[in-house]
């Protein structure tokens, strides 16, 4: 039997995302990555990071907005090794063992919800998103973040949409 029959959780929690126009487009399990070869797109993160992500961040990890700031304002060969000692921190003071990059859907259409009014869908397309990072405890943590996410981000949407 697959892994997925037998968790029907997981499957439920899952659709729930995507329904919240959400995807889960990177899990990285923290204890695994090596410092001095760290996948491309954990390096690339702070690229498009935003203060309220960095915010975010901080919550998760303390000490995680001076990193951030350093890794924006370094030139390339500092960078590398900053990175490297990023990692190292998160090894060494993180009590989260995922970082997980979700994507968000931008190219909303309109917003569904049920007959008690409470969001439950989305019509649109995925020509724009964005990213967000978190840190996380489980894969279902994970999951759960991301439907918060992307339920925060249709209620924004509902209300841009109801000015248009």
């Amino acid at each position: 039997m697959s892994y997925l029959r037998q968790n029907i959780n997981i499957v439920n929690a899952v659709e729930s995302m995507q329904a919240m126009a959400a995807r889960i487009a990177d899990i990285h399990y923290l204890p695994t990555v090596d410092p001095y070869m760290v996948p491309s797109n954990i390096a690339e993160m702070f690229e498009g990071m935003n203060d309220y992500n960095i915010n975010l961040l901080e919550e998760q990890f303390s000490g995680f907005g001076k990193i951030a700031e350093g890794l924006m304002n370094a030139d390339s060969f500092d960078r590398t090794n900053l990175i490297s000692e990023f990692i190292s921190q998160l090894h060494q003071n993180c009590q989260y063992p995922f970082l997980i990059k979700i994507k968000l859907c931008q190219d909303i259409h309109s917003v569904k919800q049920n007959s008690q009014g409470k969001v439950n869908g989305y019509s649109g397309t995925w020509n724009s998103c964005s990213y967000e990072w978190f840190f996380a405890d489980s894969i279902e943590n994970a999951i759960k973040i991301a439907i918060d996410r992307g339920h925060k981000n249709l209620i924004q949407h509902q209300v841009d949409l109801s000015f248009s």
